[in-house]
């Protein structure tokens, strides 16, 4: 029955206690009665009605000895009498163990506030809890009296510190960490988004595996009951999720998969673009202080727009009459000259050929970088070298403080 190599907790797994339904118990004493009323009629000779009245006083009184056995029925009798006396006790057992001492305390723990009454109740469940824990162990004891019980916890206390301590080393000379799930993608963004699409992008974690993939689950944000839709198996770094409702908001998550498991999600949020809008609105920085804008037509009404509009400020707390416009014949705008190491907001719309205008689209928040100083640069002089060619040398009575090819004036 058991194996030598199996250890408690196993064998116990397998053991189930069953909680029969009373409803399924009553449906077994009913039938029982419609079976045995109809076998009885033949017996007695009476109508169906009154075998099923005498069947049914029988099992409510527990009256099976009111049959009569004669000899050409002893066997059907005996069975009739057994199958009723146990569905009977079962019915009641079920009832009296699983109901009737709930329904006993019902209005006392819905009314009583007596703190004597609390005081008892934690008496009586910390003796509930006593009575499952020796119960427990001598189950336990039964199970395993045909072995040795300490040599069953020396390996249960074995494996547990193996499973615990591991091994530091794999066998292909590799860190322990190659056991572990990956780290969570780093760098997650919304590139750009239009009605019924999305474009992320996303760094590579850190992972010694190189059979990395990524899994995208998405759904709207404010929407409990929306459905949770999810792409697996991603190769590269970049997606475009086309299975969007435009104007809504989605939420996504972003994890890393290998063989030993999956990250921990990283969370984006973005709004999709109205129809009518410049879809895939995208800011480049050219350099240092030059930002490129491009976007796509509007999905609808594409062959109607005029010309586009293109909104920008350098203070993000302004309102967008304060913001600078600038029409734009094309679907590409350059910045140039901007400051630098400056926050700036730049957003799109489409002026449509009957005078009317879309809705802006997404605001861009993109930084120009600082301004960096070269050798060569603007505002370097030949005193640095000058100054320079002083400091290599130690300074003594016989060196000269400029170097040869140097001149100096006196005035």
């Amino acid at each position: 029955m058991f194996g030598d190599d199996e250890n408690e907790e196993e064998i116990l797994d397998r053991v189930r206690l069953v909680r029969f339904p009373p409803l399924t118990v009553f449906m077994f004493v009913f039938v029982y009665g419609c079976i045995a009323a109809w076998v009885v009629r033949y017996w007695e000779t009476w109508t169906y009605v009154e075998s099923l009245y005498f069947i049914f006083i029988s099992i409510l009184t527990v009256g099976f000895g009111d049959i009569r056995p004669s000899p050409g029925n002893i066997w059907v009798t005996l069975a009739f009498v057994v199958v009723g006396v146990i569905l009977t006790t079962m019915c009641m057992d079920v009832v009296g163990r699983m109901y009737l001492k709930e329904i006993h305390y019902l209005g006392r723990k819905l009314k009583s506030n007596n703190p004597f009454y609390l005081l008892r109740e934690a008496k009586a469940r910390r003796r509930r809890a006593a009575m499952a824990s020796l119960l427990a162990q001598l189950a336990k004891g039964m199970i395993f009296a045909h072995k040795d019980y300490n040599e069953l916890a020396r390996k249960k206390s074995k494996r547990k510190k193996e499973k615990r301590r591991g091994s530091h080393v794999l066998p292909n000379e590799k860190f322990m960490f190659a056991r572990l799930p990956p780290d969570p993608p780093s760098d997650c963004q919304v590139v750009s988004t239009s009605a019924y699409s999305v474009r992320l992008a996303w760094a590579p974690p850190f992972s010694p595996d190189p059979d990395l993939t990524y899994n995208i689950r998405y759904r709207l944000k404010h929407n409990e009951d929306a459905k949770v839709r999810e792409l697996r198996g991603i190769k590269g770094n970049t997606v475009e999720i086309m299975s969007v409702d435009s104007c809504s908001l989605y939420e996504f998550r972003i994890t890393a998969h290998n063989k030993f498991g999956e990250s921990k999600a990283v969370y984006l949020v973005q709004y999709t673009e109205p129809q009518l809008s410049p879809q895939h609105i995208l800011a480049t920085r050219l350099n240092a202080n030059t930002i490129e804008l491009t976007w796509e037509p509007p999905y609808k009404k594409s062959h109607e727009v005029k010309n586009y509009v293109v909104y920008f400020t350098e203070n993000p707390n302004a309102s967008l009459s304060e913001w600078e416009k600038i029409p734009v014949n094309g679907r590409r705008v350059v910045f140039p000259d901007l400051r630098f190491d400056w926050f700036y907001m730049f957003s799109a719309t489409a002026v449509f050929k009957d005078g009317q205008r879309s809705p802006l689209s997404r605001a861009l928040f993109i930084k120009t970088d600082k301004i960096e100083f070269h050798k060569h640069c603007v505002g370097h002089s030949k005193t640095i070298d000058v100054m320079d060619s002083i400091c290599e040398k130690e300074e003594n009575e016989t060196t000269a403080l400029l170097k040869r090819d140097y001149v100096s004036f006196a005035v």
